[in-house]
């Protein structure tokens, strides 16, 4: 958390500010996929563009060309589709930790609700969510991390 956000004394994000927590986890998350991409996706698609310039001197018609170029963009794919998977697991995990707070504070809420009730359950299911979205704001470093070493694992494989 920055210097200037607060938190309560439980450790929770002051007055539930949802719309707060999800926007710095958004900012969060698209600053750690873009250094990420950076570092391990822009290199390998670097690499590729390279090959595939090669292959117009090496090639000696259409079909050679069009399967150097294949055989350049392998890696790319690769990559792409393993960084795709490490963010799309983080996603999941988050969406799940969302759906838990929504099933718990239905599970709070008796058949006929008071307006009361209803409000008490939705302020408790904020502050989950929240709490959720702070908690996967401390994993990005390591999404970050994940997310390289699989594009570099994926990419390496797939010129093998």
């Amino acid at each position: 958390m920055g210097a200037s956000q607060s938190t309560s004394h439980a450790g929770t994000p002051a007055g539930g500010a949802l719309p707060d927590r999800a926007a710095e986890l958004d900012a969060a998350l698209t600053s750690s996929v873009d250094a990420a991409a950076i570092r391990s996706l822009f290199p390998i698609q670097k690499a590729a563009l390279q090959c595939t310039l090669r292959c117009f001197d090496s090639s000696k018609g259409p079909a050679e060309l069009q399967a150097c170029s294949q055989k350049c963009e392998a890696p790319v794919v690769a990559a792409s589709a393993a960084f795709s998977g490490a963010l799309s697991a983080f996603q999941a995990r988050l969406g799940r930790c969302a759906r838990g707070c929504q099933d718990a504070a239905a599970g709070r809420l008796g058949p006929q609700p008071s307006e009361s009730e209803l409000g008490a359950a939705q302020a408790a299911m904020g502050e989950c969510v929240a709490g959720c979205a702070v908690a996967h704001r401390r994993e990005l470093p390591t999404l970050q991390a994940r997310m390289e070493a699989d594009a570099g694992q994926a990419a390496k494989a797939a010129t093998q």
